[in-house]
């Protein structure tokens, strides 16, 4: 995996701590992390990865991670985007759901 492009986190996060936001329903929950794709985001089509005190963005297409914002361990960001490895079609097709206004489903 490459490393990360390096953003202003301001973007892609909510003021202050840059870990809040608004509840959303999560599409998948993997050890413990929420796994989030939002209504009409930014692109390119990413999901959230979201655990205590840290989230980070997930590009779907090329399976890494392009934003952080608190102090994720290293085991957890391998683990989600061994995860989604082999669900890749599936999270762009949630993506491509909540583009459209519809509900963007569950994955296993």
């Amino acid at each position: 995996m490459g490393a990360p492009v390096t953003i202003k986190l301001r973007h892609y996060f909510s003021e202050g701590t840059g870990l809040s936001c608004p509840e959303m329903p999560a599409i998948a929950i993997v050890d413990g992390i929420r796994i989030v794709i939002y209504y009409n985001d930014h692109d390119p089509p990413h999901f959230h990865a979201i655990g205590p005190g840290f989230r980070f963005l997930v590009e779907i297409a090329q399976l890494r991670i392009i934003a952080r914002a608190g102090s994720a361990p290293a085991a957890i960001e391998r683990r989600v985007l061994d995860w989604a490895g082999p669900r890749q079609a599936e999270l762009a097709l949630c993506w491509a759901r909540a583009h459209s206004a519809q509900p963007p489903g569950r994955i296993a």
